[in-house]
């Protein structure tokens, strides 16, 4: 059979077959193996013996029906020189040899041997008292081709009389349907053997068999059970292993495997457990410091700014350096004890209905005139008229839009400007912070929002924060479910997008 031909046929059987559990099919498997064996075994000999009957009675059909004619003849239900039908003649010979009677009357008186070759020997055999049928039958060939056979009479007193000398042709009906009888006994008597053996057979089978089954279904279903149960995370679960056998192995390399995954997990967990209560500890300690250092950083600065205002101008540069500094410590103070308390879960974000273009012109308003003055970039806002609603904390969407501002400020060159607009996407208020800045480059788009990620790698910490500005705006817009995103082209500018949730006008408070 072709490849791709088994392939069709045992694959598709066999997925049919894998639909059902493991027991049935293992007992389908025994019952079929039962009942194959003992089939096969009857069907051959059937076989053996329709050839042996066949051969035999092939060998014996001319003396066999010779004495089916005497016995007839003897009964006087034959009357002598009665035809008989499908034969080419059945004659009646004399102790001397010659044909007295016969369905063919042009033989009468003929010797056997002018009747049919090799007549004369199964007469002579015959006359001679021999009831052998296999050796009172001969075959003959040529046209017609047939056998002869012949069988003695004998009177009430046992004497022989003469011989019934039977010439048929080698395929007749009446060794048709004398075969028919031998095939059909034949197979009744298989199919009634089989019965007596199959009936018993299949009750010890069955029981044998799902006995069997179930003894090696059970492993592979307690196997199934336990790594169901292992995956679903009880890790303590394990196989009965009983037996040497394949199944055995497989449960004894799950336990084996279960006992090393529950150790590592064990291990992980603990070091898991480790590295939570460092970081938890890391935490405090950054909440704790960046608390502790918002005084007296603001106390050095208003004494930087007091002494200041008593200095002459040509002698306050330091100190005006100073102040700088302080601001930027000040601000980088702030945004670690901000960082700490959003990573602790200590941040409150207020969640109301609020005027999305409100929010942006305050923003702007603050800054607008110190980006001026101090970078010589427009901020503008273009808002619309009508009230635009959407849900958040509106102080801390200030905050990072007003984040965003300083770094558009900080990355955009002399006469660029910082564009904040309002609008829509889909179902939500989109709040976008637009620059004509140098931009982002394209390998750094993905890095803006990590903590302390510089943008420009080659500047001093004196041009810009530490880092965690945008992180921290990030973290604020997911606080309100919202989304924070960055576009940029190098050379262009960039536009950072703040999507928040869509709110009924009406409802703003």
């Amino acid at each position: 059979m072709p490849r791709w031909l088994e392939y069709l046929l045992v694959v598709p059987a066999y997925r049919r077959r894998a639909r059902r559990s493991l027991r049935w099919r293992l007992f389908g498997s025994h019952l079929l193996a039962v009942f194959m064996v003992p089939a096969v075994v009857l069907f051959l000999l059937a076989a053996v013996a329709l050839i042996v009957f066949s051969t035999t009675h092939r060998a014996e059909a001319g003396a066999g029906d010779a004495r089916t004619v005497a016995r007839l003849s003897v009964s006087g239900q034959l009357p002598r020189g009665m035809g008989v039908s499908g034969v080419h003649s059945v004659s009646f010979v004399s102790p001397d040899g010659r044909v007295t009677e016969s369905s063919n009357p042009g033989i009468v008186g003929k010797q056997p041997d002018q009747v049919v070759a090799g007549a004369a020997e199964v007469v002579s055999r015959a006359l001679q008292g021999s009831t052998d049928l296999s050796g009172n039958t001969r075959q003959y060939s040529g046209n017609p081709r047939g056998e002869v056979g012949a069988y003695p009479v004998h009177n009430p007193g046992g004497q022989i009389i003469g011989a019934i000398l039977v010439d048929e042709p080698a395929s007749n009906e009446v060794r048709a349907n004398t075969v028919g009888r031998i095939v059909a006994g034949v197979s009744i008597a298989a199919i009634v053997g089989g019965a007596i053996f199959l009936i018993p057979a299949l009750i010890i089978a069955s029981i044998l068999g799902f006995e069997r089954a179930r003894s090696i279904s059970r492993p592979v279903r307690g196997l199934s059970d336990a790594a169901a149960a292992f995956a679903g995370g009880s890790l303590s679960r394990r196989v009965v292993v009983d037996g040497e056998d394949e199944v055995a192995a497989l449960g004894r390399s799950f336990n084996a495997m279960a006992d090393r995954l529950q150790e590592t997990m064990t291990q992980q967990a603990a070091e898991r457990a480790r590295a939570e209560s460092a970081l938890k500890a890391n935490r405090e300690l950054v909440a704790n410091v960046s608390h502790e250092l918002r005084t007296p950083v603001a106390v050095i600065r208003a004494h930087l700014e007091a002494h200041a205002e008593e200095t002459p101008p040509g002698e306050s540069e330091y100190l005006r350096i100073a102040i700088k500094e302080t601001d930027r410590l000040e601000s980088l103070v702030e945004d670690l004890f901000q960082l700490s308390r959003i990573e602790s879960g200590g941040l409150v974000v207020e969640e109301r209905v609020f005027d999305a273009a409100a929010v942006v012109r305050e923003a702007t308003e603050s800054l607008a005139e110190p980006a001026r003055r101090e970078a010589s970039v427009t901020v503008r806002a273009e808002t619309p008229a009508a009230p635009t609603a959407c849900i958040g904390d509106p102080g801390r969407v200030v905050q990072v839009i007003q984040n965003l501002i300083r770094n558009a400020v900080r990355f955009t060159p002399e006469g660029g400007i910082v564009l904040v607009t309002v609008g829509s996407e889909g179902d939500k208020i989109a709040l976008s912070v637009r620059d004509t800045g140098a931009g982002i480059p394209a390998e750094d788009v993905p890095l803006v929002f990590d903590r302390f990620y510089r943008g420009e790698r080659s500047r001093s910490r004196a041009s810009g924060g530490a880092g965690l500005g945008l992180a921290i705006a990030r973290d604020l817009i997911e606080a309100m479910q919202g989304t924070l995103s960055v576009r940029s082209v190098e050379g262009e500018g960039s536009v950072f997008t703040i999507l928040l949730r869509r709110a009924d006008a009406d409802a703003i408070s």
